[in-house]
């Protein structure tokens, strides 16, 4: 007797799969990214035959996963319909994804998965609109927090030190998102 596991209808709704348009066929399934899912934007994680909705949303998980993880990764190729990113010289971490014919989706169709560089205390994709876009609700909630108490946050939750400069953009970044533009309101006057 084959030691195959039996799914149930049950279990099978807490798998999320991508069908492409027009199958029917159960091996046409693919695992799809779900950025609506915590976890998968929290930390994300890569294999070969991933699908992603966009190349926006590839790039957007992999500066994810470069902030998470302290590295500094870099996008030597990347247009509409392919992306490759690499960690730095020395380090064999590489990703690449092209759009897929069968799916009119982004596929993961190379992967080398492992680091072997150290973890940088800055990162590039660690910008002023990335703190902000984490900080926004923790802004909102305590309005005058000066920059040092920004700072001690990014430094608890990241293991990451930012300057003052960067981190006074990501403040008033982050008060544009709660309150607009100032100049986009005034116009709807």
């Amino acid at each position: 007797m084959d030691d195959k596991k039996v799914i149930t209808e049950g279990e099978m709704s807490d798998v999320e799969f991508f069908v492409p348009a027009g199958s029917d066929d159960e091996s046409d399934r693919f695992n799809n990214f779900k950025p609506s899912v915590a976890e998968d934007m929290h930390d994300p994680k890569f294999h070969n035959g991933q699908l992603f909705q966009s190349v926006d949303q590839l790039k957007k998980s992999i500066r994810e996963h470069s902030c998470r993880h302290r590295k500094d990764i870099k996008f030597p190729k990347n247009d509409k319909v392919r992306v490759l990113a690499r960690c730095e010289e020395g380090c064999p971490w590489e990703l690449y994804a092209s759009v897929d014919s069968r799916t009119k989706a982004v596929m993961v169709t190379r992967l080398s998965d492992k680091h072997t560089c150290e973890s940088k205390w800055q990162v590039r994709a660690f910008s002023a609109r990335y703190i902000g876009n984490c900080y926004v609700e923790e802004i909102r909630a305590n309005e005058k927090m000066a920059l040092k108490g920004l700072s001690q946050l990014v430094q608890r939750d990241w293991k990451m030190t930012a300057k003052r400069g960067k981190l006074g953009r990501a403040r008033k970044f982050a008060f544009e998102i709660i309150y607009g533009d100032e100049t986009a309101q005034y116009n709807q006057l």
